[in-house]
């Protein structure tokens, strides 16, 4: 199974793109075995870290050329430093006819033209976009912008090609899932700033850290907070950052390179910062933020975290953007009420589990007469059915509480499920129609966090394999959770089902058990 890459990191471009791809190969390759990264040779790529992680690079010359090109509608056209013909070109003759399974393209400069002409080469094409702003040649379409419309693609991508369009796509790397809980618990009890956390993107190629530290440094704090700074250690103004960092005025911290981003956000009670990527790692975390616009294609982004209320925005456009800062904050230590407030919001825009997500697109889970499998979120509109499905004599048979519910007592159950932060609740899609409930409750039993599984399929589509498929997804989308199911003794398909997937027994806690940390 073959995945090629065609990613570029840059002092210019920064490395976001890199990052997000080298996600995106981590999870798939528990299904796929030969991936490689094609990458051009600017100065900031990221070729030792991609090796590092255990994938190949191949670096394209970098020939230090700018092109207009009539076509260019995005103002990304040179970010590819060659023409696009001699870009695909350069990439085809590295495929060398080794026929992909994907391709997946990860780069504002790079349209239909590049895609269409790499198309005999792969089975499929995936791009991973931000910006609808070009026509795309491909068969996948991911952008994990907030807020995206289907419609903000119509006119650019081909007809048949599937939408991955949201926040719940974000490509997040595993840790931000397992510290989710412990953030979620943490934001509840948040009501003061004793840390900050400073992430201006890994180059910050216009220096913008040192001018937010200075901006700190100015401000009458009720208590002083410390200050983590993220900065990569190959961004040219790093040292400066570095000597301003000895100031004594506040404790700061500069930290290069973190390898341990989700931890750092959980232990902010504040971030200030660029858009990217890394909105969707706060939002996932419930960190409140001054987001600060410092790129074009960052508008859209924070646009719909500004209306949502998850994050205050401070354009970089505005010449008082670091009084703008000092304003907040002032408001802030006045009101403290803001920062759960913005926790709550952030919080419902990411799950941390989008990699996952993206994996069960490209490689499904299959029902017995071959159609694909999905969960999409339940809501409070879906009340209705999943209460037809409840009522019938089947589920209800085996059910732990055998007593049909009122309507409106499920509805009140329902919409506190659904508002429960730590619980998650889909809709079961086959045939692209609902077709099932499934539903994961955390709950300790003495040996740590698991989730406690709740599920139960349409009547009118029983052996068609559904539930062991969707109970598949799930073992997916948490790969390193505790499950536990609590099944009658006398319900044998359960039983049958629970024990099929790998869930076995435990009569110390009189539920079956399946632990994927160590199994």
């Amino acid at each position: 199974m073959n995945i090629v890459f065609r990613v570029d990191s840059s002092i210019e471009i920064g490395t976001g793109h890199v990052m997000r791809c080298l996600t995106l190969a981590d999870e798939l390759k528990k299904q796929y075995s030969n991936i490689l990264f094609i990458c051009r040779d600017f100065d900031g790529h990221l070729k030792d870290l991609i090796n590092e992680k255990g994938y190949s690079v191949v670096l394209l010359p970098d020939f230090k050329f700018f092109f207009k090109d009539s076509n260019d509608f995005s103002g990304y056209y040179n970010w590819l430093s060659s023409l696009w013909q001699q870009d695909a070109n350069e990439t085809i003759n590295i495929i060398n006819n080794n026929k992909l399974n994907w391709l997946i393209v990860d780069h504002y400069g790079i349209d239909y033209r590049w895609h269409n002409k790499l198309r005999d080469l792969t089975q499929r094409i995936m791009v991973i976009d931000d910006l609808a702003d070009r026509k795309l040649d491909c068969d996948l379409l991911l952008d994990q912008t907030y807020g995206r419309k289907k419609q903000d693609y119509f006119e650019l991508i081909p007809n048949d090609c599937q939408m991955l369009l949201g926040a719940k796509y974000a490509l997040l790397r595993p840790e931000f899932a397992l510290f989710r809980s412990r953030a979620i618990k943490k934001r509840k009890k948040s009501t003061s700033i004793s840390n900050i956390l400073i992430t201006m993107g890994g180059m910050d190629i216009n220096n913008v850290t040192s001018r937010v530290i200075k901006t700190l440094f100015s401000i009458k704090w009720y208590k002083k907070p410390s200050i983590n700074v993220v900065l990569n250690g190959l961004a040219p103004h790093f040292d400066t950052v570095l000597k301003l960092a000895e100031n004594p005025n506040l404790k700061v911290n500069i930290i290069s390179n973190a390898n341990n981003m989700a931890e750092l956000m959980v232990k902010a009670d504040l971030a200030i910062g660029a858009s990217g990527s890394t909105s969707w790692e706060r939002c996932s975390l419930g960190l409140p933020t001054l987001a600060i616009c410092l790129a074009e294609n960052q508008k859209d982004i924070l646009r719909g975290l500004q209306k949502a209320d998850a994050h205050l925005v401070i354009d970089n456009e505005d010449n008082d953007i670091f009084q703008s800062i000092v304003y907040q904050l002032e408001q802030i230590q006045k009101t403290p009420q803001i920062l759960q407030s913005m926790s709550k919001r952030a919080f419902d825009i990411c799950d941390a589990n989008g990699v996952h997500w993206v994996d069960l697109n490209i490689s499904p889970c299959i029902a017995k007469d071959g159609q694909k499998l999905n969960l999409q979120e339940a809501l409070i509109s879906d009340a209705k059915i999943i209460y037809e499905w409840q009522c019938h004599p089947e589920t209800r048979k085996f059910s732990n509480n055998s007593e049909i519910p009122l309507l409106d007592d499920h509805l009140k159950w329902m919409k506190k499920k659904l508002d429960d932060l730590l619980s998650f609740f889909w809709i079961i899609i086959h045939r692209d129609v609902p077709s099932g409930v499934l539903r994961f409750d955390p709950i300790d039993l003495g040996e740590g966090e698991g989730y406690l599984i709740s599920i139960f399929i349409d009547p009118k589509k029983h052996s068609l394999g559904i539930a062991t498929g969707a109970l598949e997804i799930g073992k997916r989308i948490f790969p390193k959770s505790k499950f536990y199911a609590k099944i009658l003794p006398e319900n044998n398909k359960s039983v049958s089902l629970f024990t099929r997937v790998g869930f076995r027994y435990r009569a110390d806690l009189s539920y079956y058990e399946l632990n994927l940390i160590n199994g």
